[in-house]
């Protein structure tokens, strides 16, 4: 049953990611929790301050939900498609005198949400609540826009929220709803100035404190390469471009007139090569020569390189090429030379391969040069904008029995970015995935199931270096009745249904030689010897007797 408790909260958990327009009413009477319906019901959720750990019964009762309380929650739903009919009724009995209830989420038809009111002891018109328990704000940071509302609620403890200005100054605005008290308080804001707020609570700071971000931070100086006008408020992010053109680059022009220079070139001769802007699958190579320049080579790591165009070396006349492993050859037919100067040497069209890309293996070829000591300088790696690619595996199952729901725990190193398609996603299931935990939950509100047999349960989308494999297998039959399964070669769901064994020897009856014990004669279920034999010897057969002795007369 522990199994089932876990899947069917998981189920219950998932109604609050949809949000459309229906209606239900709530009242507390007494004990009763009643309902005014304008659809029928699929399922609810609520929390509360301990008063209804005992719910049970009501309405929901009468139609077969399952309902689980605890301490803090109260969960009632039906894997079996069951539903509640849109009117009026008492829905539970809370089994004690509640006060509040809070994030209060109920489902209708096709696992839709439904609007909410409670207007006897609880509800909340704010955009998002936060629950004050156990030394903790849940959740610990919000993201809101201006004009929204939050509400706190506090469930137990000794606990305030202290966002003003005198704790933090940076704070655009003040709020404060007193001194801590360990009553079952509750405490609205609405934010309307834009920004980063933190807020404590004052007995319990530094380790119980929260943050809201309104609105969305950006650099909001126009002066700077990368202002963000659609930035609600400045964030401290602003950048310059550097002497390379990077912005928020660290180039800087040295006392000898070169950008990224290291100050020793003043009067040496020397080649510099560097990075410059890096956008849209396009990087510049920087160059900077005292002395002209017949040819070159290097290699950019990181990246996989198409073409390379434009810059000092097609001014020259240059014919530019690149290779494998990010090789970079320019040269000229013509014996043309790049002459003395500094700029971009040459423009190439990539693609990341790593987040970084380095100049590596450089070879250059002098041209007319009066001689002497020179210097080659490599500037800095480069950063690159890179998401590393994902990879996908088929979870397969092989089931003797309908699978009405299903749980599991992806092992590996490896985080899950998606669950799709398979016959679960063809039968209609609901699919969800945590991609902190790799936990994958399936089930269907309306009844629906997978069929018996075998094939593709889903496919995973993940990404990183490992290889998946489940674990914490939990499935379900129509009946919500747990499924003694295993998981084979670590993809594959196996449920192999129990079969007769009246005799206990291992055996399922149906290919059993013998559903019982065999005789000393062989005989199933037989008496054993019962043939008397002429010196009083019991044996199997007549067969089986020794040969009676002869009197030879003479």
């Amino acid at each position: 049953m522990l199994s089932y408790f876990k899947l069917a909260t998981a189920v219950l958990l998932t109604f609050g990611t949809l949000s459309f327009a229906q209606d239900v009413t709530l009242t507390i009477d007494g004990t009763s929790l009643n309902y005014e319906s304008t659809a029928d019901i699929y399922g609810f959720q609520f929390s509360h301050d301990g008063c209804a750990e005992n719910a049970s019964g009501g309405d929901a009762g009468e139609a077969g939900f399952m309902i689980s309380a605890t301490s803090t929650m109260v969960l009632g739903f039906s894997l079996s498609g069951a539903f509640i009919d849109g009117g009026i009724g008492t829905l539970i009995d809370l089994g004690g005198d509640c006060t509040t209830l809070t994030n209060i989420v109920f489902s209708g038809d096709a696992g839709l949400s439904l609007e909410v009111e409670l207007s006897d002891g609880g509800g909340s018109d704010a955009d998002y609540v936060v629950e004050v328990s156990d030394f903790a704000f849940t959740p610990d940071h919000l993201n809101i826009v201006a004009g929204e509302t939050v509400e706190w609620v506090n469930l137990t403890g000794f606990h305030n929220v202290d966002g003003s200005t005198d704790t933090y100054p940076d704070n655009p605005d003040s709020f404060y709803n007193g001194p801590p008290s360990n009553d079952l308080w509750s405490y609205s804001f609405t934010f309307t100035v834009a920004g980063n707020y933190d807020y404590e609570c004052t007995p319990h700071a530094p380790s119980m404190a929260g943050t809201i971000t309104v609105g969305t931070g950006g650099c909001t100086d126009d002066m700077a390469c990368n202002y963000d006008a659609g930035a609600d408020f400045d964030d401290g992010s602003c950048l310059n471009n550097d002497c390379a053109g990077v912005c928020g680059g660290s180039a800087e022009v040295d006392e000898c007139g070169v950008c990224g220079g290291d100050g020793t070139s003043c009067g040496d001769d020397h080649i510099d090569l560097s990075f410059g802007a890096i956008a849209d699958g396009n990087m510049e190579i920087l160059m900077t020569n005292t002395m002209a320049i017949s040819g070159f080579q290097f290699n950019i790591t990181g990246v996989d390189l198409d073409g390379a165009s434009g810059g000092r070396a097609a001014d020259a006349g240059f014919s530019v090429s690149t290779g494998v492993e990010g090789v970079v050859l320019g040269f000229s037919f013509t014996g043309a030379e790049i002459p003395a100067g500094s700029g971009v040497l040459t423009n190439l069209s990539f693609s990341a391969l790593s987040d970084e890309a380095c100049i590596t293996n450089e070879v250059l070829a002098l041209g007319e040069w009066s001689g002497g000591f020179y210097a080659i300088n490599i500037g800095d790696c480069a950063a690159l904008d890179y998401s590393a690619p994902s990879s996908m595996a088929d979870v397969l199952y092989n089931s003797e029995s309908d699978i009405a729901g299903f749980q599991f725990h992806v092992d590996g190193d490896l985080t899950l970015i998606n669950v799709s398609g398979g016959a679960a996603d063809e039968a209609g299931f609901m699919i969800s995935l945590n991609g902190e935990t790799n936990m994958v939950i399936g089930f269907s509100l309306d009844g629906s199931v997978v069929s018996a047999g075998s094939g593709t349960l889903l496919t995973l989308e993940y990404e990183g270096d490992g290889s998946p494999c489940l674990s914490d297998l939990i499935l379900s039959d129509p009946d919500a009745n747990g499924l003694d399964a295993t998981v084979e070669d670590c993809l594959t769901v196996t449920y192999s249904a129990p079969c007769d064994d009246a005799d206990a020897d291992g055996v399922c009856d149906d290919v059993d030689d013998c559903v019982g014990e065999f005789d000393d004669c062989g005989e199933c279920n037989g008496d054993g010897p019962s043939y008397e034999c002429w010196d009083d010897v019991v044996v199997c057969d007549a067969s089986d007797c020794s040969e009676e002795p002869t009197i030879d007369i003479q």
